[in-house]
């Protein structure tokens, strides 16, 4: 599987067993659920969702990956949870500043001077 973006739309019709629903869930039209989903049938050579009255029922193909699928999702979410903040009075990195001319002029005197009242601070 190339893309994986298709594995939030399975995990979104996963979830809400509807094409709009996940749509709505993704913030993506409908038609883009559709097509992600023909996408991953092709992939997995399988149906994966068959409508059944007006939801979308899970093959037991569907059955078979979801767990993988739903795991690995939770594992790169965690990442995002694991994520250090910036603090900038023990940040210890250097900074490139692109400007303009007149930008160097106008905010650099400022931020060096912010600097090195942090300097002093500490």
């Amino acid at each position: 599987m190339r893309d994986l973006n298709l594995m939030l739309v399975f995990e979104a019709l996963w979830l809400d067993r509807s094409v709009t629903s996940a749509a709505t869930r993704l913030g993506v039209s409908q038609a883009a659920v559709s097509g992600s989903l023909k996408r991953l049938r092709d992939g997995y050579q399988d149906k994966l969702f068959t409508l059944v009255g007006r939801r979308m029922q899970p093959t037991p193909m569907a059955e078979a990956i979801s767990p993988s699928v739903l795991d690995a999702l939770a594992l790169i979410r965690q990442t995002q949870v694991k994520r250090m903040t910036f603090d900038p009075l023990t940040a210890n990195r250097g900074f490139v500043i692109r400007t303009r001319d007149i930008g160097e002029m106008i905010c650099l005197p400022s931020v060096s001077v912010r600097r090195s009242h942090l300097d002093f601070a500490e």
